[in-house]
């Protein structure tokens, strides 16, 4: 490795604030070098390769593996050069930096992968996004249609082809909730490895996002102090839950830590290719969430102050382009996730009522206020406006502290509610079993701060409201949009969903609102003030306290952890599934008994095995309606999760597989602490021609 070249830093004789020391991507330092510092960054690119390719592919229903391969393939070529612009310095301190995090990342999957969740069971959405990923790999487009089950099931009394609670419609096609983007790379995965592949889908994508907070954090805070963040979001419960199971939110923190790191670039560099990555970046998140508009929305808004005698004259124009550039992409890519939504998922969107609508509203808005304010800036006097904002840093930063106190206080004096005459049943049932005032309307959105600090720690949260405040001090005064970027991003999205979280408050359950965008922005302001005070303050005393601080930040989650890490979240699901679908074989039809069954379970029987359902209940099947079935699809496999719910006469007498589903459990004032586990059997046999079933 070649000797690397002293870092250079410049301390602000006012605020004592060092940059990081940046050069071009294509500057000083061996090849070898600069590929190694890149990697934080290429990761990312490479995973908005496969997002592009399947977020286009799945829209259209034109989700095939020799078209979506290839494009993969090609689309990784092209963006792997496409690195930001203004990079790291090549020093030693960089490239250990850079070595650390890609291990820290590759030792989290590692640790993680084997207890992986296991999502087969679609009652929430994690259960949702994975079997409609499941139906992605036999399947080129969204809808999941059950039209031949439907037909087979016409005129036979009792016999449904709806899976659970799941209707499809006068049209007999069933809607899976969200975004296709997660759901499509689950079916990718599962091309590659069959279903044991689909479940580590997500986890691989956990450590992505481990490296990115990385990326994004190296440019504001330096090499090393970068990788107290990442290690604070890996080891925290909630990350890993989250990333052990199939929740979209972690393409979210991806995206939007990437938008973040080419959006400092293009700051930093002047360069359009730039801002139009970190629009693509933060545009991608529509296709994974309905509410994905929010990662741009924070940026929009910095830029567009930009535009109000922020800048020196000579800086304006190489600015307004920029931001230009950022709105233009980022619009288009949200366009293609919306689009996708209306195209495949109309009666989704319309369930959600005004919900989406004004999200999308307001960041039309912020992108109203980008035209406005460039236009009535140059009209603005720069030389005043400079005054200006120097007089008004300690004031906004100010008022941003107090806002977040005001946050924080809530649970003391404030008791959040859903709108809406009727409260939630299952809210009120988790009340009664923790012993909690029931109240089916509560929403307790007034913790959602106090959420950060179960999750991380108390300090950490204290150290981010200091940082959060010396960041918009600092760049204000300043002119340092990159820490107005990493500031006003999270803080916006945090003034969406702490004043409305719109969720039900189970743990962890409830934190997927503030993992993306949120959390990552608070773990970076939380080093902004240890690295502050390492570089203003040389004393052995103030830089042993400053690695105290770190250490609190980086290793406060671990005192979360419990037995629940060792646990599988729905585990045996897999062995279960994977004895049902070969049960099944080749036909095209299976029958399922719904006795004893998980809450619509056909439908993962459908995805995972490839072939139609038809169900009913046990005490339903009379008047020689099965001998009606068999007349249309001959002998059929048979499903029951209760021996007496099997028509006779079934001959053999135990359990085909016994098998136990642990989950992790639920609270609202706490977090998980405990396991719930269920117990099922599985009975396999075939329909006969007189309506009976016999024994595999």
């Amino acid at each position: 490795m070649p000797r690397p070249r002293r870092a250079r830093t410049t301390l602000d004789p006012i605020d004592g604030f060092a940059e990081p020391d940046v050069e071009s991507a294509r500057g000083r330092g061996s090849l070898g070098a600069r590929i190694l510092l890149s990697l934080p960054d290429r990761l990312p690119l490479v995973a908005l390769a496969g997002f592009l390719v399947v977020s286009v592919t799945t829209t259209f229903g034109i989700f095939h593996a020799w078209l979506v391969v290839p494009a993969f393939v090609v689309a990784v070529v092209l963006l792997w050069f496409v690195v930001p612009v203004s990079a790291l310095a090549s020093t030693r301190a960089s490239q250990w930096g850079a070595v650390a995090s890609l291990v820290i990342a590759i030792v989290w999957f590692a640790g993680n992968a084997p207890f992986v969740a296991q999502w087969f069971d679609p009652s929430r959405d994690p259960g949702l996004y994975f079997v409609h990923g499941l139906w992605f790999a036999d399947h080129a487009s969204s809808p999941i249609s059950i039209v031949r089950a439907s037909a087979l099931a016409e005129g036979i009394p009792k016999l449904t082809a709806t899976l659970g609670r799941i209707q499809g419609g006068p049209t007999n096609v069933i809607t899976i909730q969200g975004g296709d983007l997660l759901p499509g790379v689950i079916g990718a995965a599962t091309w590659l490895g069959g279903l044991r592949a689909a479940l580590l889908a997500n986890l691989v994508l956990g450590s992505v996002g481990l490296v990115a907070l990385y990326g994004a954090a190296r440019r504001l805070l330096g090499p090393l102090w970068a990788l107290a963040p990442q290690l604070a979001l890996g080891f925290s419960l909630a990350y890993m839950y989250l990333a052990r199971g199939p929740y979209s939110e972690i393409i979210m923190v991806i995206v939007g830590l990437a938008a973040l790191t080419w959006a400092i670039s293009g700051v930093r560099s002047g360069s359009w290719r730039d801002f139009a990555l970190a629009g693509i970046f933060a545009g991608v998140a529509s296709s994974a969430r309905v509410d994905g508009v929010l990662v741009a929305m924070g940026a929009v808004v910095v830029l567009a102050v930009a535009g109000l005698g922020f800048l020196p004259r000579e800086k304006r124009r190489p600015m307004f382009v920029g931001g230009a550039t950022f709105v233009v992409f980022a619009a288009a890519s949200t366009f293609l996730g919306v689009y996708g939504l209306f195209r495949n998922k109309a009666s989704y969107v319309r369930a959600l009522g005004e919900q989406p609508i004004q999200l999308w509203y307001a960041a039309f808005a912020t992108v109203v206020l980008f035209a406005l304010f460039w236009l009535v800036g140059r009209f603005l006097d720069a030389r005043r406006l400079s005054t200006f904002w120097r007089r008004a840093a300690p004031v906004l930063g100010g008022v941003v502290g107090l806002i977040l106190l005001f946050w924080l206080s809530r649970p003391l004096w404030y008791i959040g509610r859903f709108a809406g005459p009727g409260g939630l049943a299952t809210i009120a049932a988790l009340q009664k079993e923790e012993g909690l005032p029931v109240d089916g309307h509560r929403s307790y959105e007034e913790q959602t701060l106090s959420w950060l600090g179960w999750y991380f720690g108390w300090p950490m949260v204290a150290l981010a409201i200091v940082g959060f405040v010396l960041m918009v001090v600092v760049g204000v005064r300043r002119r340092n949009l990159p820490l107005l970027l990493a500031a006003v991003a999270p803080l916006t999205v945090a003034a969406v969903y702490f004043t409305r979280v719109a969720i039900t408050p189970d743990q962890i359950w409830a934190f997927r609102r503030i993992l993306p965008v949120i959390t990552p922005g608070f773990l970076i302001a939380a080093l902004v003030p240890v690295a502050l005070l390492w570089r203003r303050f040389a004393s052995p005393v103030t830089r042993g306290v400053a690695i105290a601080l770190a250490a609190l930040v980086a290793f406060g989650p671990i005192v979360t952890w419990n037995g629940l890490l060792l646990v599988k979240d729905g585990g045996n699901q897999l062995t279960a599934t994977e004895a049902i679908c070969a049960a099944v074989g080749d036909s095209r039809e299976v029958l399922l008994l719904r006795d004893g069954a998980p809450i619509n379970y056909g439908l993962a029987i459908k995805t995972a095995c490839d072939t139609d359902v038809l169900s009913i209940w046990s005490f339903d099947i009379k008047d020689g309606n099965l001998a009606a079935l068999h007349a249309r699809t001959g002998d059929i496999p048979v499903v029951a999760y209760s021996q007496g719910a099997m028509p006779q006469p079934r001959r053999a007498a135990g359990a085909d597989l016994t098998f136990t589903v642990p989950r992790w459990n639920r609270h609202i004032d706490h977090l998980p602490d405990a396991v719930v586990s269920a117990q099922y059997s599985l009975y396999f046999g075939t329909l006969k021609a007189d309506g009976s079933v016999v024994a595999r």
